[in-house]
């Protein structure tokens, strides 16, 4: 080609036995630098459709990772071949599952959000929102002190509802029977939702 040169094999840069059709080998930890003036994509393809690229926009200082195909994943793996996280291409999150039915999906025999407070290190004094084995959901909260459940954020009038027999799955509205409210002002009902 013209102003251009086809190699027959593999190439090897600092290496004299590439393995594959670019092999580049180097000590100094700069082996390959994609550099330009603009916006600057490195795209994998499969012959010829684009599956995935890595990229920069000159508009922001961003580093973006996209999944190209309308209908693909982003997968994370370690351990070998072991899947960890995915999202999806509707932008679930996927943690020991590859296909999250929410906006993130915790998937494994026991799943659990851990929150640990750093300034006490370790679990000594962690939070937990999970599953056990047997499916008994659990909310632990970790401070041997008070801990607290708050309804409402912007406004007055939060109120908490513990429910009991439902059957609708989220986000259904809950179906079952309203076992205990406590008010805004504090007061606790049971048996009824209005307690004074």
């Amino acid at each position: 080609p013209s102003n251009g040169l086809v190699v027959q094999g593999n190439v090897g840069i600092g290496s004299t036995t590439p393995g594959a059709k670019l092999e580049i080998y180097d000590t100094t930890g700069n082996a390959f630098t994609l550099d330009g003036s603009g916006n600057v994509t490195q795209r994998i393809k499969t012959n010829g459709t684009e599956y995935g690229a890595l990229y920069h926009l000159a508009a922001d200082n961003d580093l973006n990772l996209r999944a190209s195909h309308a209908s693909g994943a982003l997968k994370f793996l370690s351990g070998g071949s072991n899947t960890r996280m995915t999202i999806a291409s509707d932008g679930n999150v996927g943690i020991g599952t590859t296909t999250p039915g929410s906006l993130l999906n915790l998937y494994s025999s026991a799943p659990a959000v851990q929150i640990s407070p750093s300034n006490y290190g370790g679990t000594n004094y962690a939070s937990y929102l999970g599953s056990r084995s047997n499916a008994e959901a659990v909310l632990q909260l970790g401070n041997n002190g008070a801990n607290d459940i708050v309804g409402g954020n912007t406004a007055a009038g939060g109120y908490l509802r513990f429910i009991v027999n439902n059957s609708n799955a989220f986000p259904s509205a809950p179906n079952g029977t309203v076992a205990m409210t406590i008010n805004s002002s504090g007061n606790v009902g049971i048996g009824t939702t209005t307690p004074t």
